[in-house]
């Protein structure tokens, strides 16, 4: 997580993307994403800034 919300510097797995556009056609997404090392055990959706992609585990 990139922002200042309680979910900055978790990680997780996505497992969905929603794409939406606006009246101005500008693409928002959204992110189903499930944390690692929370008590939350439902995946969440946030939006796109809120989310930061990383190099999956054993990629160097």
């Amino acid at each position: 997580m990139t922002n200042y919300s309680p979910f900055r510097g978790l990680r997780g797995t996505i497992h969905e993307v929603h794409m939406i556009t606006d009246d101005l056609d500008e693409l928002c997404c959204f992110y189903l994403v499930a944390l690692e090392g929370v008590q939350m055990k439902e995946p969440l959706w946030l939006e796109y800034h809120e989310v930061e992609l990383v190099a999956p585990h054993g990629d160097s």
